[in-house]
């Protein structure tokens, strides 16, 4: 683990429809709570609480697939337009470690605390066909 978030975290990819909400975004999921695997039917039921969730609160968010470079594992994701305070609020009311957080074309991790909060990458550099 780097700064206690899991390395897998620093070398992730996205696949996505859209590439560009705002000039600020997140990208979260709800699967594997607390960093704990759970069974495929669990993380479909929360993927669906969270869709539910943002449609609630009238934000504009698009869906991505989160993974490893040769999407081997993917998570199903969201990308959220809000700013890191509600991003971060989202992450904790979902026992995530951690969220992207996307400012001005800049990739960052940040932990659930906000302690952490390192850059990764050219967000345009990260998505994959």
């Amino acid at each position: 683990m780097k700064n206690g978030l899991n390395k897998l975290y620093y070398v992730t990819w996205f696949q996505c429809k859209s590439s560009v909400l705002a000039d600020e975004f997140i990208i979260i999921t709800a699967h594997n709570p607390e960093g704990r695997t759970i069974s495929t039917q669990a993380n479909e039921e929360l993927n669906l609480m969270l869709f539910k969730h943002l449609n609630s609160l009238g934000l504009d968010y698009f869906e991505v697939a989160a993974g490893s470079k040769n999407r081997l594992h993917i998570e199903a994701s969201y990308a959220i337009a809000c700013d890191l305070d509600l991003g971060l609020q989202l992450c904790n009311h979902y026992a995530q470690d951690a969220i992207f957080w996307i400012k001005n074309g800049q990739l960052n991790i940040v932990s659930k605390d906000g302690k952490t909060n390192d850059f990764i990458d050219v967000w345009s550099h990260r998505l994959v066909s």
